[in-house]
């Protein structure tokens, strides 16, 4: 299989970003914050770290829940923000058929993307959770290509 890389995300890609935040289930992952939390989490008086172990796992388990209901928006986003080395688009048939492995290294990769990181960080500012200065020096990474 040929090399593939992501191209250079656009604006376009953060809507078929949001379908997928959907079909996973982001509203049931907002849920299960209680309003309580939130405001403590904005109002700093609560550490996020703290919590984090229990809403790890919680977020998990709606994953795992909506993850194949969320199949077709996962492989439409990839399809639409990765190319082959010599600039070929990468086809949903592909990611269907690709080792799990590979397939693997691809959402890896994406999540450890700058940009992503950078998108989060901006979200999570917007509504008041800011990461530590430390960590956002942190996401200067480089996707490597599958």
């Amino acid at each position: 299989m040929k090399n593939i890389r992501f191209k250079e995300l656009v604006t376009d890609n953060v809507f078929d970003f949001c379908a997928v935040l959907s079909a996973i289930g982001s509203d049931e992952i907002i849920g299960l914050f209680d309003k309580e939390q939130i405001e403590k989490i904005q109002e700093k008086s609560i550490d996020l770290k703290d919590i984090g172990v229990v809403m790890a796992t919680q977020i998990c388990g709606v994953l795992i829940r909506n993850l194949a209901k969320a199949r077709n928006e996962i492989y439409s986003f990839f399809a639409g923000c990765t190319e082959h080395e010599d600039g070929a688009k990468v086809t949903v048939d592909e990611l269907k058929e690709m080792k799990f492995t590979e397939f693997i290294k691809i959402v890896r990769a994406f999540f450890g993307a700058a940009e992503i990181i950078a998108f989060a960080n901006n979200v999570a500012d917007a509504m008041g959770v800011s990461a530590d200065q430390e960590e956002q020096e942190q996401t200067t990474t480089e996707i490597p290509t599958v």
